[in-house]
């Protein structure tokens, strides 16, 4: 019960920290939403000794990588639990969108249209093809070609990554280059 209430509590955060007027500064936790389907390894991308049980009820997670701080929501991917991610994907929130490389072929279709719309609704967006070390020959320029429309051009504001949640293999850099897209924002403005 009392993770509910801190899930409840991390998300009114959220919202606080969307509005117009707030302005976080470097020590201000940056808010980001882990999504993907169900057993693309998002619970152990975040954390590789999580147990392999489906997550049903959003969970929060605080990481600093170097010196920036992040809170990071885990929502379930099951189809029933896909109705939630507009909940937390709001203004100011980073979104990780993890794809389980292993088994995309099979399900490359709703992996496509779930990526479509949070592609459309989010601004900074970190895909993550994760379980690279069950696939290792793959290429990120072939994943993102079965991802991408043809028309579709290179989004400064997506980045593409390989990872092996299990081994913790590239889910710094993914932190790291949300951490330096939300400094390059705040510099621009």
């Amino acid at each position: 019960m009392s993770s509910l209430i801190q899930s409840l509590v991390d998300f009114l955060y959220s919202l606080i920290y969307s509005l117009p007027f707030f302005t976080p500064t470097s020590q201000t936790p940056q808010k980001t939403v882990l999504l993907g389907l169900q057993n693309s390894g998002k619970s152990t991308f975040l954390s590789p000794q999580t147990q392999h049980e489906p997550t049903l009820r959003p969970l929060s997670k605080s990481l600093t990588i170097g010196s920036r701080q992040f809170i990071t929501f885990d929502l379930g991917g099951q189809s029933n639990l896909r109705s939630l991610w507009s909940d937390y994907v709001v203004t100011g929130v980073l979104v990780i969108f993890v794809i389980d490389v292993y088994n995309f072929s099979v399900v490359s279709e709703e992996v496509k249209e779930e990526f479509e719309k949070v592609k459309d609704t989010c601004g900074i967006l970190a895909v993550v093809f994760n379980k690279i070390d069950l696939s290792p020959n793959e290429k990120i320029e072939d994943l993102k070609e079965l991802l991408l429309d043809e028309e579709e051009g290179e989004d400064e504001d997506i980045g593409y990554f390989l990872t092996s949640g299990l081994k913790g293999e590239g889910v710094r850099e993914v932190f790291e280059w949300l951490g330096e897209r939300v400094e390059e924002g705040r510099k621009g403005e």
